[in-house]
């Protein structure tokens, strides 16, 4: 990797929300030449669309098919530091009302490429690059999930939960209604 692509990665980690790092890192792959970097460049720009696109449905739209379909060729760590996929499993907003960011480019990085943070609940996010990871860290955490992954309406679907004094048991640890 080159010293100017390095540059431009670091500096997403440390401002994720950033498209316009994103635009320039795009216009700088395109000059770099080759297929490998247009496929990278035309990763970015359909990110910083999406980003502009109104969210609230978490229905597949042709440009999160096309961002799935573009992905599945690009290197997994690589993605994971520049895409913007939306958070799943949120258990805060849903039991204390507050607004979740909902997207993983809007969250603090950490030291871990995997993990951010949620400033509103000081909750660490996970991005997983797998649906089976999804659902065993959305168990106990939000979850951002690789957009290279085929997704279907239900698919990290889990039995309800109850939560008793705002921490959320697992099913085999829920005591029974009568006590």
């Amino acid at each position: 990797m080159k010293p100017k692509e390095a540059a431009f990665l670091d500096a997403i980690r440390r401002n994720p929300a950033d498209d316009v790092t994103r635009l320039v890192y795009a216009d700088w792959l395109d000059e770099q030449g080759g297929e490998a970097n247009a496929k990278k460049s035309a990763f970015l720009r359909l990110v910083s669309r999406l980003a502009e696109a109104p969210s609230g449905t978490d229905e597949p739209t042709p440009l999160r098919t096309d961002l799935r379909e573009m992905a599945k060729g690009l290197d997994k760590k690589w993605v994971r530091v520049v895409c913007t996929v939306p958070i799943e499993l949120c258990r805060i907003e849903l039991e204390f009302a507050y607004e979740c960011p909902k997207q993983w480019d809007r969250l603090r990085p950490t030291a871990k490429d995997n993990v951010r943070c949620c400033k509103a609940c000081a909750q660490n996010v996970y991005y997983c690059t797998s649906l089976s990871d999804a659902r065993k860290k959305g168990r106990f955490h939000c979850v951002a999930i690789d957009p290279r992954l085929s997704r279907r309406s239900g698919d990290l679907s889990r039995s309800p939960r109850r939560v008793r004094m705002g921490r959320f048991l697992p099913p085999r640890l829920v005591p029974p209604l009568d006590e």
